[in-house]
């Protein structure tokens, strides 16, 4: 191969490399960071510090449901309405709105003093029950 060819060649996998790194670095520039649950949180349990982390998920995936870090302060002491499974995005509606209705004191009143699992677990079967 002539020498002209082998730079050339070099030069088209240069450029082909520094363009896959920009890519890449654009890509993680399109993630949100969101808060997730450090721990299974069982529902009626108040969330701590401590039980959150964060993470980036994809900016496309991300709603408006999603409770960034910024705004952890606002949920700290509220207990949590549904169980809580570790490593799930920690959304606004996990948390009890202004008012509560009669199904939701219902539901809640039988999940108490169950493990996050358990009651996942009960839920799914109230819900896929014929």
């Amino acid at each position: 191969m002539k020498p002209i060819r082998v730079v050339a060649a070099l030069a088209v996998v240069a450029g082909v490399l520094v363009m896959g790194a920009a890519s890449a670095e654009k890509k993680g520039a399109d993630t949100v960071t969101v808060l997730v649950a450090l721990r299974d949180i069982p529902a009626g349990v108040p969330l701590r510090m401590e039980d959150l982390a964060q993470a980036s998920l994809p900016r496309a995936q991300v709603t408006s449901s999603f409770v960034r870090p910024e705004f952890a302060s606002y949920l700290i002491d509220q207990p949590v309405t549904v169980p809580v499974l570790h490593d799930d995005p920690i959304l606004w509606s996990m948390f009890e709105p202004s008012r509560r209705d009669e199904a939701s004191v219902r539901c809640f009143g039988a999940l108490k003093g169950k493990t996050a699992q358990e009651q996942v677990a009960e839920l799914r079967a109230r819900v896929l029950a014929p």
